[in-house]
């Protein structure tokens, strides 16, 4: 999508996980909430991240201290506010279900419990009410937005694998990728192709398949499925009937039966 070219275009990443943080970076929420923008930000040297408190940034630092992923919430809550495991999964389901605001804030009360010792447990310098608050609060507000880190995986490996078959094996990419779209997205695709030095190349009575195939290391085919009034039924019946003889789409035409 555009948001994501975008964001992965300012990031730069330079690892899997900057990948992954992409992934969820690119959503509404954390572009429109300035999330995003610090992230950038902080990664480029262009500003000094903001440190809150040494027991927040055990869990952000990875992600340039902003909250991405629902994990993150979830260990700020066993690790900052010393929730119970039980209570955690109560959390997990308010976020996952989009319960909303008042639903998480049902909790604040036992989080900020848990702020008041924080610094017993950690060994670190004590959280005033102020603070955790404060983290509280973004904790909400990520909580909107925030996504699955084990998607966000899974999502970046496919994304990277793509990448590097579009780069070291451009026709196998666009041929596989134009089979699995709709026509909209193939006219785009198809132009991307082309922009990229790979030559689209019309159906042909004898060379063509059932859908799009490598037509040699720089070029593509489309099969017989891409042509108006052919379809997923018909095209194989062509494949399997056509014989070396054939030269023209006449030779289809006289096909009687």
């Amino acid at each position: 999508g555009r948001a994501t070219r975008f964001v992965n275009g300012a990031v730069k990443p330079s690892k899997f996980t900057e990948l992954m943080d992409i992934n969820s970076l690119s959503r509404p929420g954390p572009l429109h909430g300035g999330s995003t923008r610090e992230y950038i930000e902080t990664k480029q040297g262009r500003r000094e991240p903001e440190s809150i408190h040494p027991a927040l940034d055990l869990i952000t630092a990875p992600t340039y201290y902003q909250i991405v992923y629902q994990e993150q919430i979830l260990s700020i809550l066993r690790t900052v506010g010393d929730f119970p495991w039980g209570v955690t999964a109560e959390i997990r389901k308010i976020i996952s279900k989009k319960h909303g605001e008042a639903a998480f804030n049902s909790k604040h009360d036992q989080f900020m419990k848990g702020v008041a010792t924080v610094h017993k447990r950690l060994g670190i310098s004590p959280m005033d009410y102020e603070t955790g608050d404060k983290i509280w609060r973004r904790m909400i507000t990520a909580g909107q937005y925030s996504f699955n880190a084990s998607h966000c995986a899974s999502y970046s490996l496919i994304a990277f694998w793509c990448m590097h078959m579009k780069i070291y094996h451009p026709s196998v990419f666009y041929a596989a990728a134009l089979k699995h779209l709709g026509e909209s997205k193939q006219k785009e695709l198809i132009r991307d192709a082309e922009e990229h030095g790979v030559q689209v190349k019309p159906p042909d009575i004898r060379y063509s398949d059932e859908e799009w195939k490598t037509s040699s290391t720089t070029s593509i085919r489309a099969g017989f499925g891409q042509i108006k009034g052919v379809g997923g039924k018909m095209a194989p019946i062509i494949v399997q009937a056509r014989t070396p003889r054939w030269r023209t789409w006449d030779d289809l035409n006289n096909i009687k039966g």
